[in-house]
């Protein structure tokens, strides 16, 4: 190695020393310091404990009273449930017994002036405007 090469290293490292030192002290200048603290004590934490329990007791009582009312609501609604199936059946079958006894009507009655609906019936059902009705 020559003279020329070991100069040349030698500037080399010390200006990796000089720029490591830079970034460094940068580094140190630039970022914020750590700041240390202790942990809260038994007291400071028991203190937080109630605080929060403070603030959170009434929501809880505010939960129980809905949840109560919302139970009532149930065994109410399944009261009425109970109550109201037996009209449901006699109202359901009321309403098939007037569809059966509707269509007997329609099937057993014949067209009168008051119930044909079109010029074309009246003429097929009641020819030459007489009053009585010819199939």
């Amino acid at each position: 190695m020559g003279p020329h090469r070991a100069r040349s290293k030698h500037k080399q490292r010390t200006l990796g020393v000089l720029l490591a030192s830079a970034i460094a002290s940068l580094m140190i200048v630039v970022m914020p310091g750590t700041q240390a603290h202790a942990d809260p004590t038994v007291t400071e934490i028991e203190a937080q404990i109630t605080k929060i329990w403070g603030e959170a007791e009434p929501l809880i009582e505010e939960y129980n009273g809905v949840h109560e009312k919302y139970k009532k609501t149930q065994a109410q609604q399944a009261d009425l449930a109970a109550k109201i199936e037996p009209l449901q059946r006699q109202v359901e079958l009321g309403q098939a017994r007037v569809g059966f006894i509707a269509a007997q009507v329609y099937k057993a009655a014949r067209p009168t002036p008051s119930t044909r609906s079109s010029p074309a019936v009246r003429r097929r059902t009641w020819p030459n405007n007489c009053n009585s009705w010819t199939p």
